[in-house]
């Protein structure tokens, strides 16, 4: 997920890119006839801006870049080993991807460079689960999909790769790593979350024991720019906070068909954004249950508007600064999706990637559900 130029939330799909603006979801598509006037497939895996403004998109086998106009395909099997992309990151004017088994590739000045696993300066790992950017170290953070973090220290040439050093071995089998507004970045796998800074210090923040007896894994992480830490577990989205949970949402709140929180995202307005089997909600921070009640319920639930399924196009925007936020504990809002006659249409897969279970009835929530068409051209393209 990445955000868009107006408050607009954009999600990597494995049936295109869908974007929700507030009132109205959209979904773009390939263009199957001309790959440079649309999506190159439906299957999307990451997105990402380029400090011009360029829009990449990676795919299992292929990457584009949208400058406004034309989407740009890079697929020359003589400049790239594998165009499997796991992650894109931005790291100030340089675009850094990861690839299948054979490590990295950085964009930098117009020109590729291929960092090869254990040679040619290359990282001591394969495979690239996923970067994340310590902004107050400067330095760039890699999680290997084996375990352990590998660090960029800035942007000099030749290119250096640091192990993270891990003398008792206690934080080797972390394999994904996430943003940390506040500097460093959180490390985590199934079993714990630690958080690194570039300074080469490591907390341990949490295992699943500590969020609630009930809870045994932890599926993804997202950290608020008010020091909350969003923590997806199958048992529920919980909110952490000075050393403990201070909220959790669960089926019984309303987040799903049952608990299980698959991804989470921060967007730019400091809501937690969350899937679950069927479902698409965010947590909002400007509004408060009970700042007290560390278990309260949300105190709404509002539904919008939903997309059709016809190929529609997008156009690149600049990101857009997080700004800090007073601590609260927040209301949740439930996102419904594609419409089609009176019911929802059984289409969870076509908005988050991975998801392919049902997405709840629309005239369960509202009883009114629209949508938007468009045709795969670049010309009427707002995103």
């Amino acid at each position: 997920m990445v955000d868009g130029p107006n408050g607009q939330v954009i999600l990597a799909t494995d049936n295109g890119i869908s974007t929700f603006d507030g009132s109205t979801w959209t979904i773009y598509h390939a263009n199957r006839v001309n790959r440079t006037q649309g999506l190159l497939d439906d299957m999307v895996v990451a997105l990402a801006y380029d400090y011009k403004g360029g829009f990449w998109m990676g795919y299992p086998d292929g990457m584009q870049r949208f400058d406004g106009v034309t989407y740009r395909v890079f697929d020359d099997p003589q400049a790239f080993v594998s165009l499997s992309v796991h992650d894109i990151q931005r790291w100030d004017q340089e675009m850094w991807v990861s690839v299948g088994t054979s490590g990295l590739y950085r964009y930098a000045y117009g020109a590729w460079t291929w960092f090869q696993p254990f040679k040619n300066y290359g990282p001591g790992c394969y495979e690239v689960d996923s970067m994340a950017v310590d902004e107050k170290n400067g330095a760039l953070i890699l999680a290997s999909a084996d375990g352990g973090l590998w660090e960029v220290p800035d942007h000099s040439d030749p290119v250096q790769f640091i192990r993270v050093s891990d003398p008792e071995q206690k934080y080797t089998g972390l394999n994904h790593v996430r943003y940390d507004p506040l500097g460093g970045v959180y490390a985590f796998n199934q079993s714990m979350i630690a958080h690194y800074s570039a300074d080469g210090h490591y907390q341990t923040i949490l295992t699943p024991a500590d969020l609630a007896s009930d809870i045994h894994e932890i599926t993804d992480v997202a950290a608020s720019p008010d020091g909350m830490l969003w923590i997806g577990t199958p048992g529920g989205l919980v909110g952490w906070q000075d050393g403990r949970a201070v909220v959790r949402y669960q089926k019984s709140e309303g987040i799903g068909d049952d608990s299980y929180v698959q991804r989470i995202f921060m967007d730019a307005e400091g809501r937690c954004w969350f899937t679950t089997n069927g479902y698409v909600g965010y947590v909002d921070p400007d509004s408060t249950l009970n700042n007290h009640l560390a278990f309260a319920p949300p105190t709404t639930v509002t539904t919008v508007p939903t997309p059709s399924l016809s190929p529609l196009p997008i156009v690149p925007v600049p990101g857009i600064t997080v700004s800090d936020r007073g601590t609260t504990v927040p209301s949740l809002t439930m996102v419904p999706t594609q419409s089609q006659g009176s019911l929802l249409e059984q289409v969870g897969r076509y908005l988050i990637y991975g998801i392919k279970d049902a997405f709840r009835s629309a005239e369960q929530i509202s009883g009114n559900v629209q949508g938007r068409e468009a045709i795969a051209d670049p010309q009427r393209a707002n995103f």
